[in-house]
């Protein structure tokens, strides 16, 4: 971002030289059942699900000790969010009052106790540089 020469900040497209790598760890899976499912994602409103602006990878349980890169995201404010999918099928299985009955794991590690976690506290930075998350997954 630069300024003008009245201070005031001028917003510019972003460019390719603007786009950094973010790459992801897991870590604290009780198994290695099932797949995780990340979701990488710049919207707000999209957050913890993943809509069509995020962007959704899937991999199995076994190979999550290994980082996961999301290269080349355009420079800006994202939040992760991962499942340990154990049953392998393709939702977060919850109890009759809606906590999950399967890990999940948020950016910043900012998972809320009573309600599903909040974009502004798992938002973190995207720009020129690499940028690393390590989330823990956390079962109730």
């Amino acid at each position: 971002m630069k300024r003008s020469a009245l201070g005031l900040a001028l917003l510019l497209p972003v460019t390719a030289a603007q786009a950094g790598d973010l790459v992801v760890e897991v870590s604290g899976l009780r198994n290695n059942q099932g797949s995780l499912a990340l979701c990488v994602t710049a919207d707000p409103a999209g957050f913890p699900g993943c809509n069509k602006a995020g962007t959704q990878r899937v991999i199995p349980a076994a190979q999550a000790r290994q980082p996961i890169t999301f290269p080349n995201l355009p420079a800006g404010t994202y939040a992760v969010a991962v499942i340990h999918d154990e049953n392998d099928n393709g939702k977060l299985d919850t109890n009759f009052v809606g906590i999950p009955k399967e890990g999940i794991a948020v950016s910043n590690n900012a998972v809320p106790k009573f309600s599903a976690p909040k974009f502004r506290d798992a938002g973190f930075v995207v720009g020129k540089q690499r940028v690393r998350q390590r989330m823990r997954v956390v079962y109730w």
